[in-house]
């Protein structure tokens, strides 16, 4: 009877061979402005070092170039007639030179990926003699995968995991929480985490969010409703239990920090934060009293364009209080924006409401108010034009 071993080893070279297959088939095909790349699948590293890359591209009508940066021996031409011995040429570099196990740890635009999602069952192969956790396994089906992503985690926390109403592994990270959760229709493990939640200030979360997907290369940023998440999804088939417990602990170790100082920066909280109280600021009570004249005013220049921040100021005549109960109404929904979206109106209001507080000089007829304590306003240049997006 074969060992788990021989069983893994038998299976691996299989997929190899499948995979050279097709990757042969789509070298023969490549025309003259293409290139047939293959890189490692982020999910084996979810570091932040560049991926490695093996390319092929067609140089004339006759010849192919084969290149893998940082792996010796390379870049070789072949004759397009050879696109079997190309292929086998970006496989070596890729077992050989870059120490990939399997095809499924692959990105290689679909190519990875056998016809069949679950192929059968194979064991795995235990990572040291008694331990009875495979180095990576095939898996049936979801429930499977479930059941060795619930053993990988139990191990890594030496407890018996817990399941929220969703099915999914909540890991708690200082005031952040890191979910776990094993997909339904396809073999991939899904880390995700809503770094900030009620987000005051949209239009600097986006911005945010987009200098974040060019920074960390292994994880997606994205903005959902108000709140900004965090993704990083894990290729299971086979599965790596090891691969997946050093996804959460590095993902672990920056979350925290990193979702806390995303906070401050777009005016919301971290996912286990304490909610801001409600509906009273500066012991300024929220009424129902007649709109200012400056909210009118406002709302009628908000229809030709964006209010510079000190006319803003002027309209309220610089008083600081009636800036604060009008964000309270309008976060409370006590004030109807007519046709703008709040979030415009609101973001208006509190820069007028910094640029008030930091000083700048009111009309003269305005009687100066009583100090209030205010926290966590942006700042705000004194000519700044809001935009309206």
């Amino acid at each position: 009877m074969a060992s788990q071993r021989d069983e893994w080893d038998e299976s691996t070279e299989s997929a190899w061979r499948r995979f050279r297959a097709r990757l042969a088939d789509r070298i023969a095909e490549v025309g003259a402005d293409e290139r047939v790349v293959v890189g490692l699948s982020p999910d084996v590293d979810p570091g932040v070092r560049p991926l490695p890359i093996v390319s092929v591209e067609l140089l004339d009508a006759d010849t192919l170039r084969v290149e893998a940066p940082a792996v010796r021996g390379f870049p070789q031409e072949v004759q397009r007639r050879e696109a079997d011995r190309a292929a086998v040429l970006v496989v070596t570099a890729l077992r050989e030179g870059r120490g990939c196990l399997h095809p499924s740890f692959l990105d290689a635009d679909g190519l990875e990926h056998d016809s069949a999602p679950w192929p059968p069952a194979v064991a795995g192969v235990p990572a040291r003699a008694g331990d009875p956790e495979p180095l990576a396994v095939f898996v049936d089906d979801t429930d499977e995968l479930q059941e060795r992503v619930d053993a990988a985690l139990g191990l890594m926390f030496s407890r018996t995991v817990r399941h929220d109403p969703d099915g999914d592994v909540p890991v708690v990270c200082g005031r952040s929480v890191l979910y776990v959760r094993v997909e339904t229709d396809e073999p991939v493990v899904r880390l995700y985490a809503e770094l900030v939640v009620e987000v005051g200030d949209l239009d600097q979360a986006h911005r945010e969010v987009g200098v974040l997907n060019r920074r960390y290369q292994h994880a997606k940023f994205f903005v959902r409703d108000r709140e900004v998440v965090l993704e990083h999804r894990l290729g299971a088939q086979p599965f790596a239990p090891a691969q997946l417990r050093e996804a959460v602990s590095q993902l672990c170790d920056d979350l925290d920090d990193l979702a806390a100082d995303l906070a401050d920066r777009v005016a919301g909280r971290r996912y286990l934060d304490d909610p801001p109280p409600p509906a009273v600021v500066a012991d300024v009570a929220v009424t129902a009293d007649d709109v200012h004249p400056g909210m009118v005013a406002l709302l009628e220049l908000l229809h030709e364009g964006s209010v510079p921040v000190p006319a803003v100021a002027d309209l309220f005549e610089h008083d600081r209080l009636e800036l604060i109960r009008h964000l309270v109404r309008v976060r409370t929904d006590q004030e109807s924006c007519g046709d703008h979206d709040a979030d415009v109106v609101l973001r208006h209001l509190r820069r007028a409401l910094r640029y008030v507080v930091d000083g700048h000089v009111a009309p003269a007829h305005v009687a100066p108010r009583r100090e209030q304590q205010l926290s966590l306003l942006p700042e705000v240049e004194s000519d700044e034009q809001l935009p309206l997006g």
